[in-house]
């Protein structure tokens, strides 16, 4: 898997919708948290649809933290972005996300990474997981589960040759040489990875509607 630099801020999208109507969840992060394990939007909007009316209206803004420092941390994150917000003719998605230009990621839960929703690999790769009498967890995303295996021992034979936590390197390539189980993660599924402007369609959309919005340049989706 490739390294990819984590911007300053980066948007998740979820759309819930049901018959009648169609929902949109634009959830923004600082990229510096990404990897913390209670890592939570610092803004959320959620925009609403219906068959009946043209494009998305009922904008609900929420920011939610527990505790006032941690209140006053997101309120300082989500100021410019609001500002930007407010510039917009219709506060529409496809207007917001031009104007904000936060790049769209999600979390492969397969591996527990945050990443570009291109750079999301396919469904054909599952989680695989194995267990040492210790407790020791490794994983790895394969097709198969002799698959699974030759990643694993090639990653401890990398961890060898740098003489990178070689121990538990031996153990765990020992532990899988003897035969013990590399069982499927089927908790663990590939993510939503329909692109951006898709998401950002209403049932319903004016002719103006900016749907593919000016996504930011490879320089400036990277910058710190």
């Amino acid at each position: 898997m490739k390294n990819i630099k984590t911007p300053k801020t980066i948007v998740y999208l979820r759309r819930d919708d049901s018959r009648e109507y169609g929902k949109l969840y634009m959830s923004f992060y600082e990229g510096s948290a990404l990897e913390h394990y209670s890592r939570n939007p610092f803004l959320t909007l959620e925009f609403q649809c219906d068959r009946e009316n043209v494009g998305w209206y009922g904008l609900h803004i929420e920011i939610r933290r527990d505790g006032a420092d941690a209140m006053i941390h997101a309120t300082k994150l989500a100021a410019p972005l609001l500002a930007k917000i407010q510039e917009t003719k219709r506060n529409s998605p496809g207007e917001i996300m031009s104007a904000i230009k936060a790049p769209h990621w999600t979390e492969d839960g397969r591996c527990h990474k945050w990443m570009p929703i291109e750079d999301v690999q396919g469904p054909e790769l599952k989680r695989y997981m194995s267990w040492t009498d210790g407790n020791c967890c490794v994983s790895t995303m394969a097709e198969n589960e002799d698959d699974a295996k030759t990643n694993l021992l090639k990653e401890f034979a990398a961890l060898i040759a740098k003489n990178t936590y070689r121990d538990y390197a031996d153990k765990m390539g020992e532990w899988i040489v003897a035969g013990k189980p590399v069982k499927h993660d089927h908790y663990s599924r590939c993510p939503d990875t329909t692109p951006t402007a898709e998401l950002l369609k209403p049932f319903k959309s004016q002719a103006e509607e900016p749907l593919v919005p000016a996504l930011p340049q490879a320089e400036e989706a990277v910058a710190a």
